[in-house]
């Protein structure tokens, strides 16, 4: 694996792509990077055939330089290029990673296959205590959403006043705020405020990749509704699918809490892969969620070819699935 690829994120490389993408008439663009690389005419040809010629063009550059393709260098080569204000987001990217602390999580899951990234909540339950995180019993690590005037115990109230109900014959029916809501997102995506960097990443790539259409509370609610209560109506009717980011930091937050007990029990039946949880950083998977197998991204998240092939593509499968 190259140092760019350990270096450059998605969405800092779909950043530059943006920058970089629109032809200028003053050689600014992915044209004047791959002279300045050194690539000729015939690759400039071929790389402008693609649905991003600057997102090919770092690929095809990492695979000819390999370990001297350094974000360092990518950065010397944008500034020449006279794209400051890139550059400059290149090294914001630069300083982000350097600063970022990746926690130990000890062992990593074994498995003898790599097809098995979505692997089933109860087999990790079952695992060595010494390969998971358990989250901290404090809550001082809480969703910003409560600051919005909700405790634990208010949203526990909420959970039983807006989850669906159960009828005489054992039917799932919707209250009639539900009814009025129409399914207008394809995912409703839920987390914690400290994973928002990979949240973005998963909306972006669910967008851009696919062409879904996904619902963020913070971004998504309109001015005037009831945030509870729109929140509810989204999972249980306005949206086919709910994503959660499950983390130390997801599970210690009521909101999250709240999120992940109302997409349960609008997910009665396993079957129609209604509720999709991934992964993203170790802790204890919930016993509420046990019987439901989830998308684990730390197990391919140091190798960005086999991260694309066993988590990626199977997480977009999952999110595409009809009944």
């Amino acid at each position: 694996m190259s140092s760019l690829s350990r270096e450059l994120g998605f969405l800092a490389r779909q950043s530059l792509a943006n920058a970089l993408n629109t032809v200028s008439p003053l050689g600014k663009d992915w044209r004047g990077l791959a002279d300045k690389m050194g690539f000729n005419y015939e690759m400039i040809t071929v790389l402008q055939t693609q649905d991003s010629p600057t997102l090919s063009l770092l690929e095809e550059w990492e695979r000819q330089l390999g370990c001297e393709a350094t974000l360092s260098t990518l950065i010397e080569l944008v500034e020449s290029l006279g794209c400051l204000d890139a550059a400059e987001r290149l090294k914001m990217a630069q300083a982000e990673k350097r600063n970022l602390r990746t926690p130990s999580f000890g062992v990593s899951p074994t498995s003898s296959s790599d097809n098995m990234s979505m692997r089933c909540a109860s087999s990790h339950l079952a695992g060595s205590p010494d390969t998971l995180v358990t989250p901290p019993n404090s809550l001082a690590t809480e969703s910003t959403y409560l600051s919005r005037g909700f405790n634990s115990h208010e949203l526990n109230f909420k959970i039983e006043q807006l989850a669906l109900h159960d009828d005489e014959g054992g039917d799932y029916h919707m209250d009639h705020r539900a009814k009025k809501t129409k399914q207008r997102y394809d995912i409703f995506l839920s987390f914690a405020q400290e994973d928002r960097e990979f949240a973005e990443e998963v909306k972006v790539r669910l967008q851009t990749k696919k062409k879904l259409k996904v619902f963020v509370p913070s971004e998504d609610v309109m001015p005037g509704e009831v945030f509870s209560e729109q929140v509810a109506d989204m999972i249980k009717q306005g949206c086919r699918k709910t994503v959660i980011i499950l983390s130390p930091s997801y599970l210690v937050s009521p909101w999250c809490s709240f999120e992940s007990h109302l997409a349960l029990h609008h997910s009665p039946d396993s079957k129609e892969h209604i509720l999709i949880p991934v992964l993203y950083q170790k802790c204890c998977i919930p016993s509420f969620l046990s019987h439901i197998c989830y998308a684990d991204y730390p197990r391919y998240s140091q190798d960005p070819s086999k991260c694309e092939q066993y988590f990626w593509e199977k997480f977009y499968k999952a999110c595409q699935h009809t009944v």
